[in-house]
């Protein structure tokens, strides 16, 4: 074979490989394999979302993440015989969206849609207002929040000025 026709080939195979740096696995979804997939967008980009199903008896409340709540909510619309309405969203990611799921096992109906009664509609209602520090003071157990990285401005300040 020409060397012409060994760079064709390997650039050729190249392109079936997975989009993350080094990785030589093929390609499965959006040009990155089934390993890579899940981490392809920094978690910065996420919202975690509260949408309401106004119709239904009782009322029921989805928490989700996505990095467009908005075109989130219109691909349910699709499928979904009730109106929805987007009650609100806060920068998070998977670990607060689990979280959320996992402080809400008593009212979960079923997948990721609750009650949208008692501490259901507290978590919804800090997610509509934004209040991000609230509701993660809420969902996580208090030994994962006493971490520096977990600490006020001030806090880290006056540490500093006392170091």
């Amino acid at each position: 074979m020409q060397p012409a026709g060994q760079y064709l080939e390997y650039f050729q195979r190249l392109r079936n490989f997975c989009y993350f740096r080094g990785c030589v696995e093929d390609k499965w979804r959006d040009g990155y394999c089934r390993k890579h997939y899940h981490d392809k967008r920094p978690t910065s980009y996420l919202y975690v979302y509260a949408i309401l199903a106004k119709e239904t008896s009782p009322q029921r409340v989805k928490f989700g993440f996505s990095n467009n709540p908005k075109k989130r909510i219109k691909i349910l619309e699709i499928g979904c015989p009730v109106a929805l309405q987007l009650l609100g969203f806060v920068n998070g990611a998977r670990k607060l969206e689990k979280a959320i799921h996992e402080h809400l096992a008593d009212f979960r109906w079923h997948g990721e849609w609750f009650d949208y009664t008692g501490e259901a509609k507290r978590i919804a209602d800090l997610i509509a207002s934004g209040s991000l520090i609230e509701l993660r003071h809420t969902v996580f157990p208090p030994e994962i929040l006493d971490t520096p990285e977990s600490k006020s401005f001030e806090e880290r300040l006056a540490a500093i000025a006392a170091a």
